[in-house]
């Protein structure tokens, strides 16, 4: 159900991934993590920071696919040394780890901030201008990122 694979440079990481047997599973694994999201602390402080494989699943699980039916872009996502890259091209979402795709625009942050944004503790805006991440790319791609995959939890209500 699992198979090893190198990602190309400059990441370099071996990864694992589910093969197509076991990404039968993922739908009832993007369920979960919907359902549990309705038990996340008002607060991110003390939580323990996901890895880059439940950043992966929080996206899909939270996509809003309706609302990207316009849009064509490719995201890259650094956090720290590790590198997401997230397509979205007509309502279709692609996320994969390391660089192979042109990115359209990358954010650099580190996994709090990241989280801060994605659970809605911290504004696109508020994150900007305080340094917390920095955006290159396309303007407004922060906001429009965000907006297509988000959780709505306590954090962001």
């Amino acid at each position: 159900m699992l198979k090893r694979r190198v990602l190309p440079p400059p990441a370099g990481s071996t990864v694992y991934e589910l093969t197509e047997l076991g990404g039968g599973l993922e739908k009832a694994v993007l369920e979960l993590g919907k359902w549990g999201s309705q038990f996340l602390s008002p607060s991110l402080e003390g939580l323990a920071l996901p890895g880059f494989g439940a950043t992966t699943l929080a996206i899909k699980a939270f996509f809003h696919p309706q609302q990207a039916q316009n849009i064509t872009e490719t995201y890259e996502l650094q956090l720290g040394s590790e590198v997401l890259q997230v397509q979205i091209k007509q309502g279709e979402l692609r996320v994969q780890q390391g660089q192979s795709l042109e990115a359209d625009v990358v954010f650099r942050t580190d996994t709090l901030t990241y989280m801060g944004l994605f659970v809605g503790q911290l504004k696109p805006e508020e994150a900007i201008a305080s340094g917390f991440i920095r955006v290159e790319g396309k303007a407004g791609a922060l906001g429009r990122f965000l907006s297509l995959s988000h959780v709505v939890s306590p954090l962001s209500e």
